[in-house]
């Protein structure tokens, strides 16, 4: 997984999250054009997901472990699950509070 399929999938997150809060809402117009705005915008993330290497090769870990050295939002030595390790030597992982990060195989113990 590169740096772009990564920034994409966590805006598809954030997309997802926000389609959740309008589903419990009564419906009404500014609802339906929250929906339809939600969804155009989903479908262009997808799009570029299809335009990036989302087929990277790379294999499924699942195992704790610590950071050896900074990486962008995560200090040495927090604990995180390695939930990928990719062949470009990114992993991804899950910190404590279950936020997902894009780091480098490198900063891993």
């Amino acid at each position: 997984m590169d740096e772009n399929t990564f920034k994409v999938t966590k805006e598809i997150e954030k997309l997802n999250d926000q389609y959740t809060n309008l589903a419990q809402q009564e419906a009404s117009e500014k609802t339906d054009d929250a929906y339809s705005k939600i969804s155009e915008d989903l479908t262009r993330l997808r799009s570029m997901l299809l335009q990036t290497d989302e087929y990277s090769s790379g294999h499924e870990v699942n195992r704790e472990t610590t950071m050896a050295t900074l990486s962008g939002d995560l200090p040495s030595y927090q604990k995180v699950t390695v939930i990928y390790e990719y062949d470009n030597g990114k992993a991804l992982v899950e910190d404590t509070d279950g936020i997902k990060h894009l780091v480098d195989q490198e900063s891993l113990k």
